[in-house]
């Protein structure tokens, strides 16, 4: 697998955009940076949107299914229904590279914004 990077930055550090060439996918796919840890998350109950606008305001859009900020990068990779019975919930999994120096806070700040408390 042959991959090239480029990596800009604008005047706030935040990465403007991450690519990578995969000859085997054959195109342009969204490459985080090579330091971050990958993590899958997959969460369920929470729509779509309710992701695109938390990590549109805490980072910046950078196409159709990527955020990125300083120290991190989320791709939403699947969103879709489960049923159980007859109720259904919105599930949405997320791929997330993050810098371990900013990990714990993000982690924090990202279960504080999710979090949901039944009765």
């Amino acid at each position: 697998m042959a991959w090239t990077m480029r990596h800009h930055e604008n005047s706030t550090g935040i990465p403007k955009k991450w690519t990578g060439y995969n000859s085997e996918r054959g195109g342009q796919t969204p490459m985080p940076h090579p330091e971050f840890k990958r993590y899958l998350k997959t969460y369920r109950s929470f729509p779509l949107e309710a992701f695109e606008e938390y990590f549109g305001e805490i980072g910046e859009k950078q196409g159709k299914d990527t955020f990125a900020g300083q120290g991190w990068r989320v791709r939403i990779l699947h969103c879709g229904v489960v049923w159980v019975g007859k109720i259904s919930f919105p599930e949405v999994t997320l791929e997330l590279y993050v810098a371990p120096e900013v990990a714990p806070g993000f982690f924090q700040e990202l279960r504080m914004a999710f979090l949901r408390g039944g009765g």
